[in-house]
């Protein structure tokens, strides 16, 4: 029988499409059909028959309807590749994508633990909420556009949706998070994630939809790395 050692069995697992580590593979838990010395360190090799049947269990494990890590980042360069090109934006990685799990950058629809670790899984609706989205959500704008008239600002709305000034952008936030500040406004300007693209009367407009709050690392995934 033709055993498999770890790298081996990882890219087995990889190449069936699941976005896996090599840390993710050890959590799995699949027990070795032999284990040999080489250099003073364990070595252990793999039946491919229970690397098969540890893929068949995950992808048997996921909900309906959702995507996982492998899929939602085919998802965001497949359905996404023009913009991107556009923005000059490279496309998205697994490793990328793991990592704003890790940092609480997007939530995961549902998680499912799975051996030592997890399974993440995503609704296309969440994937709205990555970095990566958010900056194709803002706005390119040369300079500040002067609107002289109503029939200029629905114009205007035609290319950016909604516009709003500054009480409306703090109404958008507090919608999402109560009691914020004020000086969010300010502080998302000088990140460059709220960019203003037109005057009307003296206020300076935002698309409603580059409105967002930045997501708070979550306690429990500092604790776990994701797996998929």
């Amino acid at each position: 029988m033709n055993l498999l050692n770890s790298r081996d069995a990882l890219r087995r697992i990889q190449d069936s499409g699941i976005a896996m580590s090599r840390a993710g593979f050890f959590q799995l838990g699949i027990a070795p059909a032999r284990t040999e010395r080489r250099g003073g360190n364990p070595a252990y090799l793999y039946a491919p028959e229970a690397i098969d049947a540890r893929i068949a269990e995950i992808k048997a494990e996921q909900p309906a309807g959702l995507l996982s890590v492998r899929e939602a980042v085919d998802h965001i360069n497949t359905a996404y590749a023009g913009p991107l090109r556009e923005r000059n934006i490279e496309p998205v990685t697994v490793d990328q994508f793991r990592h704003w799990i890790h940092r609480g950058q997007i939530t995961p629809t549902d998680t499912r633990p799975y051996g030592f670790g997890h399974q993440y899984y995503f609704s296309e609706e969440a994937l709205e909420q990555t970095p990566v989205m958010r900056a194709l959500r803002r706005p390119v704008v040369a300079e500040m556009i002067r609107v002289n008239s109503t029939d200029e600002l629905l114009a205007l709305q035609q290319q950016f949706g909604p516009l709003i000034g500054e009480e409306g952008v703090l109404a958008e936030l507090r919608k999402k998070k109560p009691g914020i500040k004020r000086g969010a406004i300010s502080a998302r300007r000088r990140r460059g994630t709220l960019v203003g693209v037109a005057t009307f009367n003296g206020v300076v407009l935002y698309p409603r939809s580059s409105v967002t709050i930045d997501p708070q690392r979550p306690a429990h995934h500092a604790a776990a790395a994701p797996r998929r």
